[in-house]
C-alpha cells in the first residue's frame, strides 16, 4: 500500500529518494519541502522522537495530508531513522468542515446580533414616534379645551360674579383645578416628549436628576466634566430615556436615600453611570432583567450597539453603567 500511495516499484527504489522528492516545492506553510524536510530530519537526529504533520503528492499530483513519526534509531555505530506515515486526509477534510462551520456559525451570529440591533432600534425609533404623536396631540386638543374651559369660567365669572358670591368661589375652585390639569398635561407631554433634550444631553439629565429628587425627596447630584457631547438626536433621546428608566426602577425598587450620576467620555464611547445606597439584590440568584425592570433599558442599548453591566449586593445599594458609542456605525447608517 506504501509503494502504491508514493508510486514506486520497490522498497530499494522508495528508499534511494529523498522526502522532498515526494513532495511538492512547498509545504502548507510556505516553506521549501526540502529545507523543511531537513530540518525535521535534523531535530529527529538529535531529540530522538519527533512527530509533524507533512503534506506528500502522489504520482498523479494529487496531494494528501499526513502524519509522519521520526525516531532515531541505532544499529551498531550507525543511526536511522524509523519512518511511519498516517494519511490523515479524512481527519483535515473532517476538520476543515469543522473550521467552516464554525466560521459560518460566526458569521451567522453576527448577522443575527445585527438583526437584533436594528430591530431594536426600528422599535424604539417606533415607540419614540408615537410618544412624539401622543404628545402632540395632548398638548394640541386637550390643551385647546382647557383654554376653552378656561375662557368659558372667566365669561360666567365676569357675568354673573357679582350677584352671587358662592357663585364666585365655585368658579375659582373650577381655575385652580384647570392650573392643576393644565400642570399635569405639562408633564404628560414633558415625560413623552423630552423638551429638556432642547438645552442640551448633559443639561437634560441634570434637569432629570433634580426632578427626581423634586419628586422623590432624594439627593441626587450628577457627576461630570462634559459640558455638551454632540450626539444625534435619536442617540440623545435614547440615552435620556435609559436614564430616566434607571431612575424610575431606583424610585420603584432600590428604597434609596441618595443616587449618583456619573456622565463621561471614555475612547469614542459614552459611559453612563446610575449609583444609588437602596437595598440591592443578588445578581447571581435573580433575573436582572426581571428584579430591576432592565429589559427595556437592555433593549434600548443594544439598539445604540452598546452594552448594560450591573453591579448589586444586598444591603449595599446597585451600580447600573450602560456603554455605548457616540457615534453610529456604518452597518446602522
Amino acid at each position: 500500500a506504501t509503494l502504491q500511495l508514493f508510486g514506486a516499484t520497490s522498497v530499494t527504489e522508495l528508499t534511494a529518494i529523498g522526502p522532498w522528492d515526494l513532495s511538492p516545492s512547498q509545504q502548507p506553510d510556505g516553506r521549501l519541502s526540502r529545507d523543511k524536510a531537513q530540518e525535521m530530519i535534523s531535530i529527529a537526529m538529535r531529540e530522538g522522537l519527533h512527530l509533524f504533520e507533512w503534506e506528500y503528492k502522489q504520482p498523479d499530483g494529487q496531494t494528501f495530508a499526513s502524519e509522519v513519526q521520526l525516531i532515531r534509531m541505532e544499529l551498531g555505530k550507525e543511526a536511522f531513522l524509523l519512518t511511519t506515515v498516517q494519511d490523515i486526509s479524512e481527519r483535515k477534510k473532517l476538520e476543515n468542515k469543522i473550521r467552516e462551520s464554525r466560521q459560518l456559525l460566526r458569521k451567522e451570529i453576527r448577522e443575527s446580533r445585527q438583526l437584533m440591533r436594528e430591530l431594536a432600534k426600528r422599535n424604539e425609533l417606533l415607540r419614540e414616534d408615537e410618544r412624539k404623536y401622543i404628545a402632540r396631540e395632548v398638548h394640541d386638543e386637550l390643551g385647546q379645551i382647557l383654554t376653552a374651559l378656561r375662557m368659558d369660567i372667566t365669561w360666567i365669572n365676569l357675568s354673573f360674579g357679582e350677584q352671587n358670591e358662592e357663585l364666585v368661589s365655585k368658579t375659582q375652585r373650577m381655575n385652580a383645578l384647570l392650573d392643576q390639569a393644565s400642570r399635569a398635561v405639562h408633564n404628560i407631554v414633558s415625560n413623552l416628549r423630552p423638551t429638556a433634550l432642547d438645552i442640551g444631553l448633559v443639561p437634560a439629565i441634570g434637569w432629570l436628576c433634580n426632578e427626581f429628587s423634586a419628586h422623590t425627596g432624594r439627593n441626587c447630584v450628577l457627576h461630570t466634566v462634559e459640558k455638551h457631547i454632540d450626539l444625534d438626536e435619536d442617540r440623545s433621546v435614547a440615552i435620556f430615556r435609559i436614564v430616566q428608566e434607571l431612575l424610575t426602577n431606583v424610585a420603584r425598587h432600590a428604597a434609596a436615600n441618595n443616587v449618583e450620576i456619573h456622565l463621561s467620555r471614555q475612547a469614542g464611547d459614552l459611559h453612563v453611570q446610575v449609583r444609588d445606597d437602596g437595598k440591592g439584590f443578588d445578581t447571581e440568584a435573580t433575573t436582572i432583567n426581571e428584579s430591576f425592570g432592565l429589559l427595556g433599558i437592555r433593549e434600548r442599548t443594544l439598539a445604540l450597539e452598546g452594552y448594560v453591566k450591573v453591579l448589586s449586593t444586598p444591603g449595599h445599594g446597585t451600580s447600573v453603567t450602560i456603554v455605548v458609542p457616540t457615534e453610529q456605525s456604518q452597518d446602522q447608517s
